[in-house]
């Protein structure tokens, strides 16, 4: 079936990432399957909360195609998002005028499809979008981090898609 022979091809990802670049410590994988089937964790955000809060090793996440609804935060340093291509797609649809749980507007960072707040991460062959549509500001990312790196990335929202606060950046 097309999900396993997606998931071994995402195994041979994981498998050269670790063997090019060294990313994991003895005793610990080399990166962690996201996804509906046969995965570590069902949502990107599950994976990224695993992370120790105090993590200083690289940790890649290989994502399996699919719409990934919510708000997704990475606020954990040295986390790696890698996707399977444009099918790939991390989604939201909320304006940063909407209220949030305590009455208050949402803001910048709280509408966004992708916020990072977290240094050293890289996001790689994904899409990323706000379907919000016309009416406010709704941005599909949002970056209060320095050494953030976009790989093959597409960024689609319909008002100031890509909100970049602070840090260096670098876009492929």
């Amino acid at each position: 079936n097309v999900y396993s022979l997606h998931l071994s091809s995402m195994k041979s990802i994981g498998l050269l990432y670790f063997l090019i670049l060294g990313l994991s410590s003895a005793g610990e994988d080399a990166f962690k399957i996201v996804g509906p089937i046969g995965a570590d964790f069902p949502t990107v955000q599950a994976a990224i909360d695993a992370v120790p809060a105090d993590n200083d090793s690289q940790k890649l996440f290989l994502i399996q195609p699919g719409a990934y609804f919510g708000h997704t935060v990475i606020n954990k340093p040295h986390v790696t998002l890698h996707g399977s291509g444009p099918a790939t797609l991390l989604t939201y649809n909320l304006g940063q005028a909407m209220p949030g749980e305590d009455g208050q507007p949402l803001g910048w960072q709280g509408a966004a499809a992708l916020l990072v707040t977290a240094d050293d991460t890289r996001i790689e062959n994904l899409t990323i979008e706000n379907t919000y549509g016309k009416g406010m500001q709704a941005q599909a990312c949002s970056v209060v981090a320095d050494r953030v790196a976009f790989s093959r990335c597409r960024i689609m929202g319909w008002q100031d898609t890509l909100k970049i606060d602070s840090g260096r950046m670098y876009f492929e």
